[in-house]
């Protein structure tokens, strides 16, 4: 590795010649240029040898709960395209436990699930994480679980939103903390293949009250079509409610909430909110799940340093930067 950074800065002073002898830069702005390079790469190994510490610990957590507990672990996070970059320092055998509510995702969570679902007595833990996702992966990762013979936990350790929240309910047990929050479930969708998003019962009400909207077409479309939508999110939560014992009077209080349209999609509802509405919800998260995501913060801090995109308000800032 000696010898590949020798060549990079050697790589870069050649570079720095060259723009300096075209452009006429100072000898002074080649020199600071190559420390800032040199300062910048110094740091990154760093970080990156962070994350390879943290990545080794957490895979061999996992492993060690999974055999101890005949359980299977699945991250929902919003960041696995990010981890996958750094095929030298992840393990491929951790990546594949992580997913995000995206297409992108759907071969990884096929490909985790048929290796875990025909196991009997088996468990399925998933920690959720996540803003959100598109409408067809969150079906299948919620009609998967929802119909699987293992016994599927959920845990929420800071927020599940949208998509996030209704994987949550498709599972058998849900666990939160004080600090937990998940979100109303219905559909999101733009207009006309717009930057901008609404809920499917705003095109419902836009479907109910535009008398003239005939006249446009694609939005007419769009518009029943996510109609449609919204009545199939209504009848899965009733279908997987129904499932858990509830009776209608108790779905129909929890759908109002979660997905009528009743609250903006970016409302939060905390834990003593959730059982409220007649949730049954566990508050408190083991310890071994906790730790486990602890790490996972600590991993997706530095990976967040190495882009540059370190945001203060952030929950990973509040990982721990301890090297025990």
């Amino acid at each position: 590795m000696e010898i590949i950074d020798i060549l990079i800065s050697l790589l870069v002073i050649l570079l720095s010649f060259i723009i300096c002898c075209i452009s006429g830069l100072s000898v002074y702005t080649i020199i600071e240029a190559i420390i800032n390079y040199r300062g910048s790469d110094e740091e990154n190994k760093v970080e990156k040898e962070k994350i390879e510490k943290y990545s080794e610990m957490l895979l061999e957590a996992i492993e060690e709960i999974e055999e101890e507990n005949n359980s299977k672990i699945l991250f929902i996070v919003d960041d696995v395209d990010d981890w996958k970059k750094y095929k030298d320092e992840i393990p491929s055998n951790l990546t594949r436990r992580m997913i995000t509510l995206y297409s992108s995702s759907t071969e990884t969570f096929f490909n985790w699930y048929s290796k875990v679902c025909e196991e009997e007595g088996q468990t399925l833990d998933v920690i959720i994480y996540t803003d959100g996702g598109c409408t067809r992966m969150c079906d299948i990762v919620c009609k998967i679980l929802n119909e699987s013979k293992c016994e599927v936990n959920t845990y929420i350790p800071y927020h599940a939103f949208s998509s996030g929240t209704l994987v949550a309910f498709s599972s058998d047990n849900i666990y939160m903390n004080n600090y937990s929050f998940l979100s109303p479930v219905d559909a999101q969708s733009s207009l006309n293949n717009s930057d901008e998003y609404y809920s499917s019962d705003a095109y419902l009400k836009l479907l109910e009250n535009v008398k003239n909207l005939r006249m446009y077409s694609n939005s007419y479309l769009s518009t029943i079509d996510n109609s449609k939508l919204h009545d199939e999110t209504l009848d899965y939560l009733r279908e997987i409610f129904i499932k858990k014992g509830l009776t209608e009077d108790e779905c129909n209080s929890i759908i109002e909430v979660f997905g009528s349209g009743k609250y903006s999609h970016s409302s939060v509802f905390s834990y003593k909110q959730v059982i409220n509405c007649g949730l049954d919800v566990t508050l408190g998260i083991p310890d071994d799940i906790n730790n486990l995501f602890s790490t996972y913060l600590k991993i997706a801090k530095n990976i967040k340093k190495i882009k540059g995109d370190n945001n203060n308000d952030s929950v990973e800032n509040n990982a721990s930067e301890e090297d025990d």
